[in-house]
């Protein structure tokens, strides 16, 4: 296993009455609405810490590939569990 983490580019704050909402609504379609105060502070309070975004490489070597793809399995079962709108896992098959 091999953890890659950086930190994220610094983002300016939100500001009250500027900000566009997040929250889909069909009319938004049309023109964005803005984001109401309380959507607006949990954004500043979410980037008052520190952000990160981290890459999990996970491999395998054995005597057949059928056992190579149960440890690698074995792992990523393990962190189902943090699966999110946006934690997700790709698969890439990586040769000899």
């Amino acid at each position: 296993m091999q953890w890659v983490i950086s930190p994220l580019v610094p983002q300016h704050k939100p500001v009250h009455n500027e900000t566009v909402s997040a929250q889909f609504r069909w009319s938004d379609l049309l023109s964005p609405s803005l984001a109401n105060h309380d959507e607006v502070e949990e954004r500043r309070h979410k980037l008052d810490e520190p952000n990160m975004v981290a890459v999990l490489r996970v491999a395998a070597v054995a005597g057949t590939r059928t056992r190579a793809q149960y440890l690698v399995r074995g792992v990523v079962t393990s962190l189902q569990a943090t699966h999110g709108p946006s934690t997700h896992f790709y698969r890439r098959f990586v040769g000899k």
